[in-house]
């Protein structure tokens, strides 16, 4: 399936030295999350979920981190310490995906590449079923409310979930930077529970 995206917003270097730019952050369909013993849960979001008001609310200044911190920033994790950017206040659509504006303070934040995966809670609808587009899942997702953004370096939204660089990009520093305390690798598995949880896209 073809879908035409609309371009992204270009980037903005500021006076302070910070950059506004966006990225897709998340998309409609069915989410394939691999679990521990070797099953996988398909999850559909659909639009009318990912584009309520109070969810795409929710994503509005929410911090952004290199890859994820293992947990809900919520239940304990100090932002303090793991945050290298924020989210705008810029939330829109394009077509089946969810854009948002973000202020990044340091561009060694992205050299270790430039996709964006969501850290986030749900309730999951234990109601098989397929997709609109023909794809069968397990459980649909309802009631999201954003946590934070995480740079990585493969997004299991797809490589179309990342932020526009492009002229940023110019005298970018070598070097990943770390948050402190930060494991290596992205966390690409959740537990297998229905109800309320962290999800990690």
């Amino acid at each position: 399936r073809r879908t035409d995206l609309t371009p992204l917003a270009a980037p903005v270097r500021r006076a302070n030295g910070t950059i506004v730019v966006e990225g897709r952050v998340a998309r409609t369909g069915v989410l394939v999350y691999p679990q521990p013993d070797g099953t996988v849960i398909r999850e559909y979001v659909p639009p009318e979920e990912l584009f309520s008001a109070p969810s795409m609310d929710s994503l509005k200044l929410v911090p952004i981190t290199c890859t994820h911190p293992g947990a809900l920033l919520a239940e304990g994790v100090p932002a303090q310490n793991v945050a290298v950017s924020a989210a705008g206040e810029s939330v829109r659509r394009d077509g089946e995906w969810l854009c948002s504006s973000m202020v990044v303070f340091d561009e060694r934040s992205f050299s270790g590449g430039n996709q964006l995966s969501c850290g986030y809670t749900a309730d999951t609808i234990a109601t098989p079923g397929v997709s609109p587009a023909g794809i069968p899942y397990d459980v649909i997702q309802r009631g999201r409310v954003y946590d934070h953004l995480a740079i990585v370096p493969s997004a299991r939204a797809g490589e179309a979930a990342q932020a526009r660089l492009d002229a940023a990009r110019h005298g970018l520093v070598a070097g990943k930077r770390r948050a402190l305390g930060e494991p290596d690798g992205d966390h690409d598995y959740r537990p297998a529970r229905i109800g309320k949880e962290l999800l990690l896209h």
